[in-house]
C-alpha cells in the first residue's frame, strides 16, 4: 500500500496558522482575524480574579478557549463509518476499551487528561499505552504554566511537532511539578486530530455519537458550576451559557436518562457519558451525567485523537524521520482579506525523496505536509 504526503497530513491541515496568501483577482490586503471573544472573556476574567483554576473542593479544571473564533468551521464529518445509532451506548461495556480513571489534582491540567483520554481509548483494547500528561503539561511550548491550562488545539501541536505522546512511566504525573525530564523520546506517531463540528442544538448528536462507536472517547469543552451538580445522581445541567472551563471525554450515551436526575430540570431527557479527571472518588466511580440539553455540552471544542502509530525498528517498516513545518505551535491565529471571494494558501517544502521501499509499501520522508 503506498503511503502519499496528502494521506499523513490531516492532523496537520488544521494547524496551519499563517499562509502567504494571494486572491485569484488579485493582490488583497491581509488583515489578522478579530481575537475570540470567548478568550477575551477568559483572559479578563484571569485579570480580575473571577477565573479559579479549581473548584470550591480543590478539583482542577483548566480548560482555556483559543484565541481564534473557529464557531463558524463547519467541518464535514466522515460518512463512511456512520451507523444506526442505539437507544443507549457505553464504552464502560466493553471490556478494556477505557483506561483507568485519573486524579489531575488541583492542576489546570484538564485538558491533557481529555485529550489523552481519547487517544487512548482509540487505540483499546488491543494496545494499552498510557501516555504522560505530565510531559505535555510542562513541555506544550506555549505561554501558559504547567497548571494554568490549555485546550486541544495546543495539545495538537505538541503531538504534531512530535514531542509526545511520551510514556507515561518515563514521566509520571505529578500536579506540582513544573519540569519534566529532558530528552524523552515520543512513542507513537499521532496520525490523525478530527475536529468534529459543533452542535447546533440539544438534539444535534449524531455526529458526537458516530465518533464515539467509531473509534472511542471524544474530548469536548464545557463550562463545569457546583450549583449544576447533582451529586446524588451525578447528573450535571447547566441552562445558561457561561463559557467553558473544563475539558473532559465523551465515552457514551442514554436517550432515555430522566431528566429528574438533575439539580435542575431540563426540557427533556437524555445525556452523555462523561469520564472526568478527578478521581474515582468522585461522580459514577469518576464518571457522570450531563443533559444533552447542557448550554455548554458540545457547543466548543469536540475532537478525536486516533490512529497513533507505533515506531517500529524492523526492516519491514521504517518510521516517518522528518516533519515539515512553520508553526511549532499549532493554529494561533487567522489572516484573511474583506474584498476577496477566495484565497489560496500553501506551505511547501522540498522533497528529499523515497527513504525506503519494501514491496509495495513506499515510505517517504515526509512526515507532515500542509495541505490545503
Amino acid at each position: 500500500m503506498k503511503r502519499s504526503m496528502e494521506s499523513v497530513a490531516v492532523v496537520i491541515t488544521v494547524l496551519a496558522s499563517c499562509f502567504l496568501v494571494t486572491s485569484v483577482g488579485g493582490a488583497q490586503t491581509l488583515r489578522s482575524a478579530p481575537v475570540n471573544p470567548r478568550y477575551l472573556q477568559y483572559r479578563d476574567a484571569v485579570m480580575a480574579g473571577r477565573a479559579p483554576r479549581a473548584t470550591p473542593d480543590g478539583h482542577g479544571l483548566g480548560y482555556i478557549p483559543p484565541p481564534f473564533d473557529h464557531a463558524g468551521l463547519r467541518l464535514k464529518p466522515r460518512g463512511e463509518r456512520r451507523m444506526a445509532l442505539p437507544a443507549a451506548y457505553d464504552l464502560r461495556t466493553i471490556p478494556g476499551k477505557l483506561p483507568d480513571i485519573r486524579d489531575q489534582g488541583p492542576c489546570g491540567s484538564c485538558w491533557t487528561f481529555g485529550i489523552y483520554a481519547s487517544l487512548e481509548s482509540c487505540l483499546r483494547p488491543g494496545d494499552t499505552f498510557d501516555a504522560s500528561e505530565n510531559n505535555m503539561k510542562n513541555t506544550h511550548g506555549g505561554d501558559w504554566g504547567h497548571c494554568e491550562g490549555g485546550n486541544q488545539w495546543l495539545g495538537t501541536a505538541y503531538l504534531a511537532r512530535w514531542s509526545g505522546p511520551v510514556a507515561e512511566a518515563s514521566d509520571p504525573y505529578s500536579p506540582a511539578s513544573p519540569t519534566s525530564p529532558p530528552g524523552l523520546p515520543n512513542q507513537k506517531q499521532v496520525q490523525e486530530v478530527i475536529f468534529l463540528p459543533n452542535r447546533t442544538g440539544p438534539l444535534d448528536n449524531d455526529v458526537i455519537k458516530n465518533a464515539v462507536m467509531s473509534y472511542g472517547a471524544v474530548t469536548m469543552a464545557f463550562y463545569y458550576d457546583p450549583g449544576a451538580y447533582n451529586a446524588g445522581t451525578a447528573a450535571y445541567y447547566l441552562a445558561s451559557d457561561l463559557g467553558s472551563n473544563h475539558e473532559v471525554a465523551i465515552v457514551g450515551w442514554d436517550d432515555n436518562y430522566s431528566a429528574t436526575s438533575f439539580a435542575s430540570l431540563p426540557p427533556g431527557n437524555g445525556a452523555f457519558i462523561v469520564r472526568n479527571s478527578w478521581g474515582t472518588g468522585w461522580g459514577e466511580s469518576g464518571y457522570f451525567y450531563i443533559s444533552y440539553y447542557d448550554a455548554t455540552l458540545g457547543y466548543y471544542d469536540l475532537s478525536v485523537f486516533e490512529n497513533a502509530e507505533d515506531l517500529p525498528t524492523s526492516d519491514v517498516f521504517t518510521p516517518f524521520t522528518k516533519n515539515y513545518g512553520y508553526d511549532p505551535l499549532g493554529w494561533c491565529n487567522d489572516l484573511g482579506a474583506t474584498q476577496a471571494d477566495t484565497l489560496w494558501g500553501a506551505n511547501v517544502f522540498p522533497s528529499s525523496g523515497v527513504e525506503r521501499e519494501a514491496g509495495s509499501r513506499q515510505l517517504l520522508r515526509h512526515r507532515a505536509e500542509h495541505v490545503l
